[in-house]
């Protein structure tokens, strides 16, 4: 009160919480002094509105406390999803309809050389060579456009990608805010296949040159494959006869039959 008094007298008024002793025990209240003056502009009397706010205050620690538990609990979920992220070595990331990175994870960031908290905020489309960019963005923006996913596959820096891109809706007004972005390195599968492309194109030639025919028979799906020179020497034209078993089975002769 020493300092209240002086301050409703020099400025007029005064607001503030303070503790008022009643005879059940201490209450918190919100008062507010005003300086009233008589009809010559001298001080005349000093009034205080008193305000019970001890349900207010209530009101407000609980408050307080639903909003510490739903900040910790978007915290362990945060944590939680960048676990779930970075638990893959494919390319995650969260893009706004700019090409701003909203989030990403740390095998993304790596393939970008920079860290997580480098990226979020920068344009993605800037990240890359001027040709790529616009390839991306013109399918990105489909999906924007669309909300329909998109799935493509393209090269960067020497690296194969196959790229999935999917809508993420406005709740309020059911348009496209953001895409959730998923580009898995395929380089390793992409060397694999032409491996065995140039392996089965070597022995076809290999084969060609000494005059072979082949079949196979894959005994999961039971499909038969008859390659051209096996049609030839077996007197007919390629694709004369249907890929399967039974047509194998009577060209056998019957001599040999029960050995095969």
């Amino acid at each position: 009160r020493d300092q209240i008094f002086p301050t409703v007298l020099d400025e007029g008024a005064w607001s503030g919480e303070s503790t008022l002793v009643s005879k059940s025990g201490p209450i918190d209240v919100e008062e507010h002094y005003f300086l009233i003056r008589d009809e010559l502009g001298n001080p005349q009397y000093i009034a205080d509105v008193i305000t019970d706010i001890r349900e207010r205050k209530r009101t407000r620690a609980e408050l307080e406390r639903l909003v510490a538990e739903r900040t910790q609990a978007l915290k362990e979920r945060e944590t939680l999803l960048t676990a779930l992220m970075d638990a893959t070595q494919d390319t995650v990331a969260l893009v706004d309809r700019e090409g701003i990175i909203l989030s990403i994870n740390q095998s993304g960031a790596i393939r970008f050389g920079k860290t997580p908290h480098e990226l979020i905020g920068l344009n993605v489309y800037a990240l890359m060579s001027s040709d790529l960019a616009q390839a991306r963005k013109t399918l990105i923006d489909q999906v924007f456009e669309t909300a329909i996913p998109a799935n493509f596959m393209d090269i960067r820096n020497g690296i194969h990608f196959k790229n999935a891109v999917y809508p993420i809706l406005d709740p309020d007004s059911s348009l496209v805010s953001r895409v959730a972005i998923y580009a898995s390195d395929i380089s390793d599968r992409i060397r694999a296949e032409n491996t065995i492309r140039e392996n089965e194109d070597r022995l076809s030639k290999i084969m060609l040159a000494a005059k072979d025919g082949m079949w196979d028979w894959d005994l999961t799906s039971n499909d038969v494959y008859f390659d051209p020179r096996y049609y030839l020497m077996a007197g007919y034209e390629v694709e004369e006869f249907p890929h399967r078993l039974d047509e194998f089975q009577q060209r056998i002769h019957p001599d040999d039959y029960e050995k095969v």
